[in-house]
Protein backbone atom coordinates (compact mmCIF):
# COMPACT_ATOMS: atom_id res chain seq x y z
CA UNK A 1 0.00 0.00 0.00
CA UNK A 2 1.33 3.41 -0.89
CA UNK A 3 1.84 5.68 1.95
CA UNK A 4 2.08 9.66 1.20
CA UNK A 5 4.13 11.29 4.11
CA UNK A 6 4.89 15.23 5.18
CA UNK A 7 8.47 16.19 6.02
CA UNK A 8 8.21 17.94 9.16
CA UNK A 9 11.39 19.72 10.17
CA UNK A 10 11.57 21.70 13.42
CA UNK A 11 14.55 24.47 14.10
CA UNK A 12 14.75 25.17 17.48
CA UNK A 13 17.00 27.61 18.37
CA UNK A 14 17.72 29.89 22.04
CA UNK A 15 20.13 30.82 24.04
CA UNK A 16 21.55 30.01 28.25
CA UNK A 17 21.55 32.77 30.27
CA UNK A 18 23.19 31.96 33.56
CA UNK A 19 21.72 33.25 36.77
CA UNK A 20 18.12 32.78 35.14
CA UNK A 21 15.62 31.09 36.55
CA UNK A 22 14.89 27.48 35.85
CA UNK A 23 11.61 26.75 33.72
CA UNK A 24 8.69 26.63 35.83
CA UNK A 25 7.31 22.49 36.09
CA UNK A 26 4.03 23.82 37.60
CA UNK A 27 1.47 21.26 36.00
CA UNK A 28 -1.82 22.80 35.12
CA UNK A 29 -5.14 20.88 36.13
CA UNK A 30 -7.45 21.62 32.72
CA UNK A 31 -10.78 20.17 34.13
CA UNK A 32 -12.67 17.85 31.49
CA UNK A 33 -16.31 16.32 30.51
CA UNK A 34 -17.40 13.48 28.86
CA UNK A 35 -17.88 14.91 25.17
CA UNK A 36 -19.62 12.79 22.46
CA UNK A 37 -17.31 13.36 18.86
CA UNK A 38 -19.17 12.32 15.70
CA UNK A 39 -16.27 11.64 13.38
CA UNK A 40 -19.01 10.19 10.65
CA UNK A 41 -18.12 13.69 8.47
CA UNK A 42 -14.93 11.78 7.73
CA UNK A 43 -15.48 8.90 5.87
CA UNK A 44 -16.74 7.85 2.51
CA UNK A 45 -15.88 11.39 1.11
CA UNK A 46 -16.09 11.35 -3.09
CA UNK A 47 -14.51 13.51 -5.57
CA UNK A 48 -15.04 13.17 -9.42
CA UNK A 49 -13.91 15.21 -12.73
CA UNK A 50 -14.36 11.93 -14.97
CA UNK A 51 -15.78 12.75 -18.16
CA UNK A 52 -17.57 10.27 -20.45
CA UNK A 53 -18.55 11.09 -24.40
CA UNK A 54 -21.94 9.99 -24.94
CA UNK A 55 -21.18 10.19 -28.74
CA UNK A 56 -18.69 7.33 -28.44
CA UNK A 57 -19.49 4.99 -25.69
CA UNK A 58 -21.99 2.75 -27.91
CA UNK A 59 -23.27 -1.23 -27.35
CA UNK A 60 -20.60 -3.16 -27.41
CA UNK A 61 -17.55 -1.15 -26.51
CA UNK A 62 -16.46 -3.32 -23.76
CA UNK A 63 -17.11 -6.32 -25.33
CA UNK A 64 -13.34 -7.28 -25.98
CA UNK A 65 -10.90 -5.06 -23.84
CA UNK A 66 -7.36 -4.60 -24.38
CA UNK A 67 -5.34 -4.39 -21.50
CA UNK A 68 -1.93 -1.94 -22.17
CA UNK A 69 1.24 -3.62 -21.24
CA UNK A 70 1.87 -1.25 -17.78
CA UNK A 71 -1.61 -2.52 -16.27
CA UNK A 72 -0.09 -6.35 -16.74
CA UNK A 73 3.20 -5.34 -15.28
CA UNK A 74 3.38 -4.34 -11.14
CA UNK A 75 5.60 -1.33 -10.36
CA UNK A 76 7.98 -2.46 -7.44
CA UNK A 77 6.95 0.79 -5.57
CA UNK A 78 3.14 0.27 -6.55
CA UNK A 79 3.26 3.92 -7.80
CA UNK A 80 0.29 3.35 -10.67
CA UNK A 81 -0.93 -0.27 -9.47
CA UNK A 82 -0.91 -2.28 -6.54
CA UNK A 83 -1.64 -6.29 -6.91
CA UNK A 84 -4.84 -6.11 -5.14
CA UNK A 85 -5.95 -3.30 -7.31
CA UNK A 86 -4.75 -5.02 -10.21
CA UNK A 87 -6.96 -8.56 -9.04
CA UNK A 88 -10.07 -5.90 -8.01
CA UNK A 89 -10.27 -4.13 -11.79
CA UNK A 90 -9.69 -7.65 -13.69
CA UNK A 91 -12.83 -8.91 -11.93
CA UNK A 92 -14.97 -5.27 -12.33
CA UNK A 93 -14.01 -5.59 -16.39
CA UNK A 94 -14.56 -9.68 -17.01
CA UNK A 95 -17.53 -9.24 -14.39
CA UNK A 96 -19.46 -6.96 -16.21
CA UNK A 97 -18.71 -9.07 -19.45
CA UNK A 98 -15.99 -7.86 -20.88
CA UNK A 99 -13.37 -10.42 -22.66
CA UNK A 100 -10.09 -8.97 -21.88
CA UNK A 101 -6.97 -9.36 -24.40
CA UNK A 102 -3.46 -8.75 -24.46
CA UNK A 103 -1.23 -7.42 -26.69
CA UNK A 104 0.11 -9.04 -29.39
CA UNK A 105 2.68 -12.34 -28.71
CA UNK A 106 6.41 -11.16 -30.20
CA UNK A 107 6.68 -13.67 -33.22
CA UNK A 108 2.33 -13.90 -33.95
CA UNK A 109 1.82 -14.06 -37.56
CA UNK A 110 -1.67 -15.06 -37.96
CA UNK A 111 -3.74 -12.32 -38.13
CA UNK A 112 -6.66 -11.83 -35.03
CA UNK A 113 -10.02 -12.39 -36.90
CA UNK A 114 -12.03 -9.00 -37.00
CA UNK A 115 -14.56 -10.78 -34.66
CA UNK A 116 -11.82 -10.94 -32.27
CA UNK A 117 -10.65 -7.87 -32.39
CA UNK A 118 -10.31 -5.68 -29.01
CA UNK A 119 -13.73 -3.16 -29.14
CA UNK A 120 -11.71 -0.75 -26.69
CA UNK A 121 -8.16 -0.36 -25.17
CA UNK A 122 -7.67 0.73 -21.28
CA UNK A 123 -4.39 2.84 -21.17
CA UNK A 124 -2.87 5.32 -18.34
CA UNK A 125 -4.32 3.32 -15.59
CA UNK A 126 -3.57 4.45 -11.64
CA UNK A 127 -5.41 2.19 -9.36
CA UNK A 128 -3.31 3.06 -5.99
CA UNK A 129 -4.61 3.54 -2.07
CA UNK A 130 -2.75 5.34 0.84
CA UNK A 131 -3.57 7.57 3.55
CA UNK A 132 -2.10 11.41 4.37
CA UNK A 133 -3.09 13.89 6.67
CA UNK A 134 -6.80 15.75 5.30
CA UNK A 135 -8.05 18.99 6.85
CA UNK A 136 -11.18 19.03 8.79
CA UNK A 137 -13.71 21.06 10.97
CA UNK A 138 -14.76 20.21 14.01
CA UNK A 139 -18.23 22.28 15.05
CA UNK A 140 -20.43 22.19 17.98
CA UNK A 141 -23.73 20.01 17.22
CA UNK A 142 -27.11 19.21 18.95
CA UNK A 143 -24.86 16.32 21.37
CA UNK A 144 -21.67 17.28 21.46
CA UNK A 145 -19.41 18.06 18.30
CA UNK A 146 -18.96 17.00 14.74
CA UNK A 147 -15.94 16.32 13.05
CA UNK A 148 -15.71 16.64 9.11
CA UNK A 149 -13.48 17.24 6.36
CA UNK A 150 -12.89 20.70 5.05
CA UNK A 151 -14.40 21.80 2.34
CA UNK A 152 -13.63 25.10 1.76
CA UNK A 153 -10.72 27.44 3.65
CA UNK A 154 -13.54 29.76 4.77
CA UNK A 155 -15.66 27.46 7.10
CA UNK A 156 -15.39 28.08 10.63
CA UNK A 157 -13.79 25.67 13.04
CA UNK A 158 -13.11 25.08 17.13
CA UNK A 159 -10.51 23.56 15.44
CA UNK A 160 -8.40 25.44 13.19
CA UNK A 161 -5.41 23.76 12.70
CA UNK A 162 -7.19 20.39 12.77
CA UNK A 163 -5.72 17.63 10.54
CA UNK A 164 -6.60 13.68 10.66
CA UNK A 165 -4.49 11.00 9.04
CA UNK A 166 -7.53 9.11 7.02
CA UNK A 167 -7.47 6.16 3.76
CA UNK A 168 -8.19 6.77 0.61
CA UNK A 169 -8.61 5.06 -2.74
CA UNK A 170 -7.90 6.88 -6.09
CA UNK A 171 -8.69 5.18 -9.84
CA UNK A 172 -7.37 7.17 -13.21
CA UNK A 173 -7.91 5.44 -16.85
CA UNK A 174 -7.98 6.55 -20.19
CA UNK A 175 -10.55 4.49 -22.33
CA UNK A 176 -10.29 4.71 -26.37
CA UNK A 177 -12.78 3.24 -28.58
CA UNK A 178 -10.77 0.90 -31.42
CA UNK A 179 -10.26 0.76 -33.96
CA UNK A 180 -10.47 4.37 -34.36
CA UNK A 181 -8.84 5.16 -30.89
CA UNK A 182 -11.75 8.35 -29.95
CA UNK A 183 -11.80 8.86 -26.10
CA UNK A 184 -14.45 7.20 -24.18
CA UNK A 185 -13.62 8.39 -21.41
CA UNK A 186 -11.43 9.94 -18.74
CA UNK A 187 -11.69 8.63 -15.84
CA UNK A 188 -10.65 10.30 -12.72
CA UNK A 189 -11.79 9.42 -9.28
CA UNK A 190 -11.22 9.49 -5.46
CA UNK A 191 -12.49 8.47 -2.59
CA UNK A 192 -12.13 8.34 1.40
CA UNK A 193 -12.67 4.97 2.51
CA UNK A 194 -15.32 4.03 5.19
CA UNK A 195 -15.92 3.73 8.55
CA UNK A 196 -17.74 2.33 11.68
CA UNK A 197 -21.14 1.97 11.75
CA UNK A 198 -20.88 4.30 14.71
CA UNK A 199 -18.93 7.00 14.56
CA UNK A 200 -19.92 8.73 17.47
CA UNK A 201 -17.01 8.48 20.59
CA UNK A 202 -17.66 10.03 23.72
CA UNK A 203 -14.55 10.79 25.93
CA UNK A 204 -13.59 12.93 28.71
CA UNK A 205 -12.50 16.47 26.73
CA UNK A 206 -11.23 19.81 27.78
CA UNK A 207 -14.00 22.26 27.50
CA UNK A 208 -13.50 23.96 23.86
CA UNK A 209 -13.54 27.85 24.84
CA UNK A 210 -11.30 27.75 27.69
CA UNK A 211 -8.78 25.33 26.74
CA UNK A 212 -8.79 25.22 23.04
CA UNK A 213 -5.62 23.70 22.42
CA UNK A 214 -5.74 21.11 24.86
CA UNK A 215 -9.09 20.37 23.34
CA UNK A 216 -7.71 19.71 19.74
CA UNK A 217 -5.83 18.13 20.85
CA UNK A 218 -7.46 15.34 23.22
CA UNK A 219 -9.84 15.01 20.08
CA UNK A 220 -7.19 14.47 17.17
CA UNK A 221 -6.08 11.65 20.12
CA UNK A 222 -9.21 10.32 20.39
CA UNK A 223 -9.42 9.57 16.57
CA UNK A 224 -6.19 7.48 16.38
CA UNK A 225 -6.82 5.94 19.51
CA UNK A 226 -10.03 4.30 19.09
CA UNK A 227 -9.66 1.06 17.35
CA UNK A 228 -13.01 1.14 15.14
CA UNK A 229 -12.03 4.24 13.12
CA UNK A 230 -9.19 2.64 12.17
CA UNK A 231 -8.04 1.64 8.36
CA UNK A 232 -8.91 -2.17 7.29
CA UNK A 233 -8.09 -3.72 4.09
CA UNK A 234 -11.86 -4.23 3.87
CA UNK A 235 -12.77 -0.64 3.91
CA UNK A 236 -10.27 -0.49 1.72
CA UNK A 237 -11.80 -2.87 -0.97
CA UNK A 238 -15.29 -1.54 -0.64
CA UNK A 239 -13.57 1.84 -1.51
CA UNK A 240 -12.24 0.80 -4.59
CA UNK A 241 -15.29 -1.50 -5.73
CA UNK A 242 -17.39 1.48 -5.45
CA UNK A 243 -14.90 3.88 -7.33
CA UNK A 244 -14.74 0.75 -10.47
CA UNK A 245 -18.14 1.19 -10.80
CA UNK A 246 -18.22 4.72 -11.19
CA UNK A 247 -16.15 4.45 -13.44
CA UNK A 248 -17.02 1.66 -15.71
CA UNK A 249 -20.63 1.26 -15.45
CA UNK A 250 -21.41 4.66 -17.57
CA UNK A 251 -19.18 2.56 -20.19
CA UNK A 252 -21.35 -0.75 -20.50
CA UNK A 253 -24.64 0.25 -22.45
CA UNK A 254 -26.85 -2.61 -23.75
CA UNK A 255 -28.71 -1.74 -26.81
CA UNK A 256 -31.12 1.25 -26.98
CA UNK A 257 -34.60 0.30 -26.55
CA UNK A 258 -37.08 1.50 -29.35
CA UNK A 259 -33.76 1.50 -32.01
CA UNK A 260 -33.51 -0.79 -35.13
CA UNK A 261 -30.38 -1.32 -36.39
CA UNK A 262 -30.61 1.48 -39.39
CA UNK A 263 -31.72 3.69 -36.51
CA UNK A 264 -28.35 5.23 -34.95
CA UNK A 265 -29.20 7.49 -31.52
CA UNK A 266 -28.72 11.50 -32.46
CA UNK A 267 -25.31 12.74 -31.76
CA UNK A 268 -25.36 14.53 -28.55
CA UNK A 269 -21.88 16.39 -26.46
CA UNK A 270 -19.86 14.98 -24.26
CA UNK A 271 -21.30 14.62 -20.73
CA UNK A 272 -19.62 16.00 -17.62
CA UNK A 273 -19.62 14.60 -13.82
Amino acid sequence: MRTLSLLLVTILSGCVLFGAPPPSTEVVDVAVADVAVDFGGVFDGHSSSSVFDIRVIEPGLMDRVLLQPELLRLDEDGSSIELWTQRLLVAALSGRGAVLTGPPVPGEASPVPPERAPTAALTDVVFVSGHDLFDVIVQESMTGVRVATRQHPSQGSLCPEARLELGYVQLEATVQRLPDRAIAALVHEAALIGGPEDPVVTAPLPDPEAHPEAFCAGLIDLFAATERMRRTDRRYAVAAEALAALALDPLFVGPLPGLGPDDPPEEEAGADR
